[in-house]
């Protein structure tokens, strides 16, 4: 548990700093590193910028799931993560279009965070 705190003190606030920065420039960004094609993939940041914060989360404790040789679960996760990715997507996209993507990003990663508590926090706690 030391580490999972030190980790989210430490790792945590880097990410999600790196995260607004990345989001605070993200025209300046589009501009210097693509064409001005690329312009409309600026609305993509903010829900990837928050997937992406909440994977970090997720994964500080999922390397303890791999730590306590909790593999097989480990395994099931990604794949059932990986198939709501899919499912998400392709039932947002007709709805939202492209940011149907980064949504079902952020969704995801929401929701594998608090089964990686779950499974690896809690359940620790409740034993």
């Amino acid at each position: 548990k030391r580490e999972i705190l030190v980790g989210y003190r430490v790792i945590l606030p880097m990410a999600m700093a790196c995260a607004g920065l990345v989001y605070i420039t993200r025209h300046f960004v589009i501009q210097i590193l693509f064409s001005d094609e690329f312009r409309y993939i600026e609305v993509l940041f903010f829900w990837q910028l928050i997937g992406d914060t909440l994977k970090i989360a997720s994964w500080l404790i999922a390397f303890v799931m791999l730590a306590r040789a909790m593999v097989k679960l480990y395994i099931i996760t990604e794949l059932v993560f990986s198939a709501l990715f899919y499912v998400l997507i392709s039932r947002l996209t007709p709805l939202l279009g492209l940011e149907a993507t980064a949504i079902s990003h952020a969704i995801v990663y929401f929701f594998y965070l608090l089964v990686m508590y779950w499974t690896v926090i809690k359940r620790e706690t409740l034993k």
